[in-house]
């Protein structure tokens, strides 16, 4: 999540750090989708090194991570996305969106 909605700020995003595509943001925030088996994910603010555990609600088609947009700087609604499916020691299957990214407003 680039939540500034200024590439020039935050980290890589993670389609450019592990598949080499350029996301055109600047990261303020990683969410890894690998669940815990416990209904949590991971959160990583910023370029911190330290993830944090969060809750994850699974429905049949879809999966909700809910998370106050305070706690990431985040303050008009406007902001960009990607992902990356795979990675991190397993194939990158896909990214979204193909190339660049979404930007929510």
């Amino acid at each position: 999540f680039d939540f500034d909605d200024d590439p020039a700020t935050g980290g890589p995003a993670a389609t450019e750090e592990f598949a080499a595509v350029n996301a055109q943001m600047g990261v303020e925030s990683y969410i890894s989708l690998r669940d815990d088996g416990q209904g949590r994910v991971l959160r990583r603010d910023g370029l911190a090194t330290n993830w944090r555990s969060m809750p994850v609600e699974f429905g049949p088609n879809s999966f909700t991570v809910r998370f106050a947009r305070a706690d990431v700087g985040e303050t008009d609604g406007v902001f960009r996305v990607s992902a990356m499916i795979g990675g991190t020691g397993r194939w990158i299957t896909d990214l979204v969106p193909s190339s660049g990214h979404y930007r929510v407003n």
